[in-house]
């Protein structure tokens, strides 16, 4: 069906547009959630039910635009390659297994940007990048491997490809160092070496719909990306030539 298609890209149903600017109905969160419920059932009656439902959102919120907006909206789906969270679920009932890349989706840079953003993920101090070269600073360490919920920086509950990529492995490694003396330490520059994994599997955990397992139905796939960000920062003498040194030998 043309509509499912357009679901499957990060375009607002009911405005029609890539960046929604108009304040949602909370009902269409309800809707859309119980569309894709249905659409890992198979209730295929049920999704058209839920899709008629959206228009009539559309109605109520823009009136007489509310044609504009379904012109829009698949205007915008024949020429946008990103994913909704809906994407990803059609993907994991298309059963390919392929893996995804984040700039397959959209969020590539959405996500780069997150690490170097200051309270990103719940946390009150820095940023995952400033955290980290802390540590390294610290002599701490010179890598990290950590778990995120990027369902907490979402746009929009259940269709944001965030909240479909839920819980993901982030880690970064501090790699091309060089540094130069200055005053009672050192200038660094180096490379952090970002990864992204996730295992996109188990719809009804991901969107919380119940306990049901419902990989019988659909098939698993990764969710991969990678980036590198240019960094330089001053570390402490005696930290830089005992600890930091030590740890790029390893």
């Amino acid at each position: 069906m043309d509509f499912l298609n357009g679901l499957g890209k990060n375009i607002c149903p009911v405005c029609g547009e890539k960046e929604c600017k108009y304040p949602k109905d909370k009902r269409w969160e309800k809707v859309l959630n119980r569309l894709m419920e249905n659409y890992a059932k198979g209730n295929m009656t049920r999704v058209k039910m839920e899709y008629l439902n959206l228009l009539s959102l559309r109605k109520s919120n823009f009136s007489k635009t509310s044609i504009g907006a379904t012109q829009a909206f698949n205007d915008n789906a024949k020429k946008d390659n990103s994913m909704s969270s809906f994407g990803l679920l059609s993907h994991f009932f298309g059963k390919s297994g392929r893996e995804i890349s984040l700039s397959e989706i959209g969020v590539h840079d959405q996500i780069r940007g997150l690490m170097q953003k200051p309270g990103a993920f719940g946390r009150s101090e820095g940023s995952i990048q400033s955290r980290f070269i802390s540590q390294i600073q610290n002599g701490e360490r010179i890598d990290f491997k950590n778990g995120y919920d990027f369902g907490t920086e979402k746009k929009v509950p259940v269709y944001d490809p965030l909240w479909g990529i839920g819980g993901a492995t982030v880690s970064g490694k501090l790699t091309d160092v060089s540094a130069e003396k200055m005053g009672d330490g050192y200038n660094v520059y180096g490379v952090i070496h970002y990864k992204l994994y996730d295992k996109f599997t188990d719809p009804y955990d991901t969107f919380n719909w119940g306990k049901e397992d419902n990989n019988w139905f659909g098939e698993p796939f990764d969710i991969t990306g990678e980036w590198k960000e240019n960094v330089n920062f001053h570390v402490e003498r005696q930290i830089f030539e005992n600890k930091v040194m030590q740890l790029l030998k390893k």
